[in-house]
């Protein structure tokens, strides 16, 4: 089942075992957003202006003259109704952005200036390999998160048992070793705090598609970076088990890494964790008293913290990921 799902994105997949050398961009223009729809074929989403049609054009300079200017009507994006977006297909991007970058003019339909030569740096895009990644959350390396793990204490003669949740691989391969690394969230304006938020809010999938897709670009390069900084750890019984010492509401990472030993072929992922902590103080028998430290709980639903697993973090953007990437080329005449 794990190699089947693995081949679904096929050729995206192969670039999985070069992805920490792939160039970090952070969104440099906060006015626009550029999805690749396919090889040189681009979409963008422009803030404040998208929910009604509007005229585009393009230049190599920043401040052309208007007449020399060809403006086009916005396309509207079939995929979310209502939103207009300006669009550089194969001829656009082969005379304007031979470079990379190049220059956008936008004007109502009543020919009234909305922006002008706004910079237009294709390396800022969302890629369609960053969203076939993001639509593979949690599934590239599927995991087993009912199980537990129970430890025995005695403390003035009381006993006492501490059990904890554990994440299993589910479907191990055994010419494969698996790596972990379960990083505690400590803060929420630190680098691990900002992608659990980020998770979060794209899990609800709120927001224009410009706050989502801007969401989903901040999100991708801020994991990425943190891959870079992993101190691996290879997993015994394919097995994590949660911090026995975790409290109710404590967030954890589990970042994993699946490397097949004959070819090094390797495979990220990473799954966001929220203990929940029930105490039962009854002495049931001989003096025993239980503590129960569930872990994990999905983002299904952030509001009802249920035990289902965490395969579907990222629920909507996987849904605007396969749409993307799946789009056919249409007509921009």
């Amino acid at each position: 089942m794990q190699r089947k799902l693995k081949l679904v994105i096929g050729a995206i997949l192969a670039l999985a075992i070069v992805m920490l050398a792939i160039p970090v961009f952070a969104v440099t223009n906060e006015k626009l957003i550029i999805v690749e729809k396919s090889e040189k074929e681009y979409m963008i989403y422009i803030d404040g202006i998208s929910n009604n049609q509007f005229q585009f054009a393009f230049s190599l300079l920043q401040n052309e003259e208007e007449a020399n200017l060809n403006y086009k009507n916005s396309t509207m994006d079939t995929e979310n109704e209502g939103v207009y977006v300006a669009y550089i297909d194969e001829a656009a991007n082969d005379t304007y952005f031979p470079s990379g970058e190049g220059y956008l003019y936008v004007k109502d339909m009543e020919d009234n200036v909305l922006m002008s030569g706004e910079k237009v740096d294709l390396a800022d895009q969302i890629t369609r390999f960053e969203l076939a990644m993001l639509d593979m959350t949690g599934d590239m390396i599927p995991t087993d998160k009912s199980g537990s793990f129970s430890e025995s204490n005695n403390d003035k003669g009381y006993d006492s048992t501490t059990t904890a949740g554990t994440v299993k691989i589910a479907y191990p391969d055994g010419g494969a070793t698996y790596y972990y690394d379960l990083v505690k969230v400590a803060s929420d304006s630190d680098d691990y705090g900002t992608l659990f938020g980020l998770a979060e809010k794209l899990g609800k999938g709120e927001g224009s598609a410009f706050e989502i897709f801007k969401e989903s670009k901040e999100y991708s390069d801020l994991y990425y970076k943190l891959q870079e900084e992993r101190d691996w750890k290879v997993m015994e019984d394919y097995t994590v088990v949660e911090p026995t010492d975790s409290k109710n509401g404590d967030k954890y990472i589990l970042f994993l890494r699946e490397e097949f030993d004959e070819t090094g072929e390797t495979y990220l992922d990473v799954n966001y964790l929220i203990s929940t902590y029930d105490y039962d103080n009854e002495i049931i028998g001989e003096q025993t008293i239980e503590e129960v430290v569930d872990l994990p709980v999905t983002y299904d639903n952030i509001t009802l913290l249920v035990v289902f697993g965490i395969l579907f973090v990222l629920t909507v953007i996987a849904v605007t990921a396969k749409v993307i990437v799946n789009r056919k080329g249409k007509s921009n005449s």
